[in-house]
């Protein structure tokens, strides 16, 4: 565990243990055990993890810009690219960025400076142009990681108000 900690790394859960993940480790926990499944790869800054389509995966930052990734088979493969709504977005993506799997519905949402940007799809990387709306604007921002912990569960998005700065939500 000390191994993780050094790392700094992020908890994952699903129905039987908990994976750590962090950007060159990932681990998986179960009954009191914690077994290293990978070591040897390294990725750049990423997000907090999620599931996308049942496998743990992070976007990561590359010379290249954002894409997903997604560990499978004890290895992280790159699922594409994500078009972020600006360049200032790929910087502490750690923080910046959260996305929500439900079904077949993927929920993105990013900061860039006071705003938060939403957009939802079924794939996570983009092929054209993503469309971006901003959710959250100004005074809203410092209740990001809040919104961050409450839309772990689901958040339906009602991006109509963000125009004069108000959002509606709906935690599910």
């Amino acid at each position: 565990m000390d191994y993780f900690h050094q790392k700094g790394f992020s908890l994952l859960a699903d129905r039987d243990g908990i994976w750590l993940i962090s950007s060159s480790t990932v681990g998986y926990y179960r009954q009191g055990r914690l077994n290293t499944l990978m070591d040897d790869q390294r990725l750049g800054d990423i997000s907090r993890p999620f599931f996308y389509r049942g496998s743990p995966a992070v976007v990561a930052v590359t010379p290249d810009g954002a894409g997903p990734w997604i560990f499978e088979k004890g290895q992280w493969r790159s699922g594409g690219s994500l078009a972020l709504p600006t360049r200032e977005c790929l910087y502490g993506i750690a923080g910046q960025l959260q996305v929500l799997c439900r079904g077949e519905s993927i929920h993105i949402f990013v900061q860039a400076g006071k705003t938060i940007h939403y957009r939802t799809g079924t794939t996570i990387s983009e092929h054209g142009e993503a469309v971006w709306q901003p959710v959250l604007v100004a005074a809203f921002t410092e209740n990001w990681q809040r919104l961050g912990d409450l839309a772990v569960r689901t958040v339906v998005v009602d991006a109509t108000g963000a125009s004069n700065g108000k959002a509606d939500f709906e935690i599910s």
